[in-house]
């Protein structure tokens, strides 16, 4: 296996991981707990720039309870998926 490939899908399933994690404790804005709001605020400046033009172009889908539901944390993981294909495609 190409080893620049192995670095490659390794960098974007950590980039995945954490955007999985940046969206379970989003949920979690409110928390009081001093490790939740470091993890958070380094994981949003980390993952803000990524999702920032996908909710540009993707708007949030509002429910009739006033609620909304965003779709950017899986848009961006599916295109990490897509990226590490690519990778693949070329390099392998």
């Amino acid at each position: 296996m190409n080893p620049i490939y192995s670095l490659i899908s390794f960098f974007i399933s950590i980039l995945i991981w954490g955007a999985i994690i940046h969206w379970i404790l989003s949920f979690f804005r409110m928390s009081y707990h001093p490790v939740v709001t470091n993890v958070l605020n380094f994981l949003d400046r980390f993952y803000e720039p990524m999702l920032d033009p996908i909710r540009e172009r993707v708007p949030p889908l509002r429910l009739s309870d006033g609620r909304a539901i965003e779709f950017s944390h899986l848009i961006l993981i599916v295109l990490l998926a897509i990226a590490r294909k690519v990778a693949q495609v070329i390099l392998l």
